[in-house]
């Protein structure tokens, strides 16, 4: 009989991730049997203490159907601070796009409910500030339910923030400002993210890709991205376009005013667009 490694009343069945300072694994309960997503700290430094711990009261914050759902919390004598989150049978956005080949409608209420959850998550006072095609799991046997993953880098506003923790994030979705340091972020960072995320979904590529960090971030600040119909001629004029324009503005300011009005701007989006028009397949 195998014996696994235990954390608390957890047996950590195999690891599924691994980042700076911690791990999650793959967990069952030794008594309930149920199978959970548990995340342990490896490190003692202070900073990366505060933000794990920033972490759990921002998950337990933003609870919601479209989120995933939290299941507790502790501290375990050998591997010390830990949580533990419901495990979810589901494949990210990323590896759904590149599995299936999908209806623009399909990914039109598929957005939507993303907006949904970033208008829950925004209402709380939240950044989420790493959305991407790999922190969305998408569930069900038609990918119809979207549930958003990892609040490692979340933060409360409105608050300051140095240009070191702007940094923190997936490189390719980072909004100007996140990239600029010493501002406040505002929800508009999340719509940032979302207009790259909508890009990358319609027409296969991104808006601005650079071979280095260094090169990414400087095109990033001083150039403008194309409009979705010069990398996809079927959006060229359409609600889409001017959607997805409107979310890549570099100004925070400039961009839609919250995730409720992106949501209206998708429907009337989705109505013009017709049903026959599919998603580009993703590598």
């Amino acid at each position: 009989m195998v014996k696994f490694e235990r954390c608390g009343p957890w047996s950590l069945l195999r690891r599924v991730g691994r980042g700076g300072t911690s791990d999650v694994f793959l967990a069952q309960h030794v008594e309930t049997g149920q199978r959970v997503a548990l995340k342990r700290l490896r490190s003692t430094e202070s900073e990366a203490i505060r933000q794990f711990q920033q972490e759990i009261a921002l998950t337990k914050r933003c609870q919601d159907t479209h989120v995933v759902e939290f299941v507790s919390e502790g501290v375990d004598e050998r591997f010390g601070m830990y949580f533990v989150l419901n495990w979810l049978d589901g494949l990210v956005l990323k590896d759904v796009l590149a599995k299936d080949r999908l209806s623009v409608l399909w990914f039109g209420e598929v957005a939507k409910q993303l907006c949904t959850v970033l208008e829950s998550v925004h209402q709380r006072s939240v950044i989420h500030c790493d959305l991407t095609p790999s922190n969305l799991l998408v569930l069900g046997d038609r990918f119809q339910h979207v549930v958003l993953l990892d609040f490692g880098v979340a933060c409360l506003y409105p608050q300051a923030r140095s240009s070191k923790r702007l940094a923190v994030g997936t490189p390719l979705y980072l909004a100007p400002e996140q990239i600029r340091g010493k501002v406040t972020l505002t929800p508009a960072v999340d719509l940032y993210a979302l207009g790259v995320i909508l890009f990358e979904c319609l027409t296969g590529a991104l808006p601005i890709e650079g071979e280095s960090f260094f090169e990414h971030t400087m095109l990033v600040l001083q150039d403008s991205p194309p409009l979705l119909g010069e990398c996809a001629s079927a959006f060229a004029e359409t609600k889409w376009e001017r959607l997805v324009a409107s979310l890549l503005q570099k100004e925070p300011g400039q961009r839609p005013r919250s995730a409720v009005v992106v949501k209206s701007m998708l429907q009337d989006a989705i109505e013009e667009m017709g049903a026959d028009v599919f998603l580009p397949h993703h590598q």
